[in-house]
């Protein structure tokens, strides 16, 4: 009797089975008794914990705005007439005193205007002698007339109009010379020297130690605010650099946007551009109360929790947060009292009297 070809290697297959099923639940119950030592292990180590003293402080409200930084001095420059540029003596970004030279135009012209001005003058002058001594005044006593005689003397020769005409080609000269009426920094500087003035402005001036912050605030948060406030300024660009400064003004006034706009100096800093989008962070000082660190808080039954330090272990405490800033929190409590010792770091994981190793800041390990 002959078995079919599959029947053969049924005993062979059920040995296999039997084998893989075997190996299976030994490796189940070892990687089972490993997690569970494990987490004995873990379960018995301490937490790593930092602490400080709770404590009562005058908590600092904040209100967070956007704004931007622009000089509170700024001047345009520009020259009053059309003439080629002689040379330009700043770039942008340059740094310049009062009264420095900033550009000149040629004055080849303007000095011929001004000879040919003093010219007529002289020639206006002496009709003018002519006209009083025609009057009966001797050359060297014409002063002694009247005055009504000399003002109309004046007229008649053109003394006057060769006078205007000396002064405004002396005023053109001397303004073919363009100069920084304060100490700042050149900006929106794009004449080049050897082409045509156009009138229009040259350059701007800022005094860069006298900058300031135009930001807006809801009606809601003025009344928070008030002149003399802290700010701290943070670039867009740049969120690890930040100025600080001091509210000057507060306009009296909601714009069509509901919104009323402030302004605060802010303190000099080299790095600081004109035109600079920053935040804007009032801080504004408020009653004592009990603050906590904000990484001191946590969630725990979907509530917050701090955890003081009580005989080396960690003790629940629910908390309120009532208000809040960049850094702080202030809380109440039922449980917590100022001079408790409270876990500010390490207590993301911590249950209640988990038990815990306090450390300082400077042991702690970088990540």
């Amino acid at each position: 009797m002959h078995l079919h070809p599959k029947a053969a290697y049924l005993p062979f297959l059920k040995l296999l089975l039997f084998l893989s099923i075997f190996l299976i639940s030994c490796g189940s119950e070892e990687e089972k008794a490993t997690a569970d030592s494990v987490e004995k292990l873990t379960a018995d180590l301490p937490a790593i914990v930092e602490v400080e003293t709770l404590r009562k402080t005058n908590f600092n409200q904040e209100t967070i705005s956007n704004g931007h930084i622009s000089s509170a001095s700024l001047v345009t420059l520009k020259f009053n007439m059309q003439e080629i540029i002689k040379d330009v003596y700043v770039a942008n970004g340059s740094m310049v005193s009062k009264d420095q030279k900033i550009a000149e135009l040629e004055s080849y012209t303007l000095q011929k205007s001004v000879e040919q001005a003093k010219t007529g003058l002289a020639r206006a002058y002496i009709e003018y002698q002519d006209l009083l001594i025609g009057q009966g005044y001797k050359a060297d006593n014409v002063e002694s007339a009247s005055k009504e005689l000399k003002d109309l003397a004046k007229i008649k020769s053109g003394v006057n109009a060769a006078q205007t005409q000396y002064d405004l080609a002396q005023y053109a000269l001397k303004h073919a010379t363009l100069r920084s009426p304060i100490s700042g920094k050149v900006i929106n500087l794009f004449a080049k020297a050897k082409t045509m003035s156009t009138g229009e402005q040259f350059c701007q001036v800022i005094d860069v130690h006298n900058m300031e912050v135009t930001f807006p605030l809801m009606e809601s948060e003025v009344y928070n605010v008030k002149i003399g406030n802290q700010v701290r300024v943070v670039p867009f660009s740049s969120p690890n650099l930040s100025f600080n400064g001091v509210i000057t003004e507060i306009n009296p006034t909601v714009d069509e946007k509901g919104t009323i706009r402030v302004r605060a100096k802010v303190n000099y800093d080299p790095l600081i551009i004109d035109g600079m989008n920053v935040h804007v962070n009032i801080k504004n000082r408020g009653e004592m109360q009990i603050t906590v660190p904000k990484d001191a808080v946590v969630e725990r039954t979907g509530r917050q929790v701090v955890f003081s330090l009580s005989h080396g272990k960690a003790v629940w405490n629910y908390v309120t947060a009532k208000l809040e800033n960049e850094n702080e929190y202030s809380i109440q409590s039922e449980t917590l009292h100022v001079g408790d010792t409270i876990i500010t770091k390490g207590n993301l994981t911590l249950a209640h009297e988990s038990p815990v190793k306090v450390i300082s800041h400077l042991e702690r390990q970088p990540n």
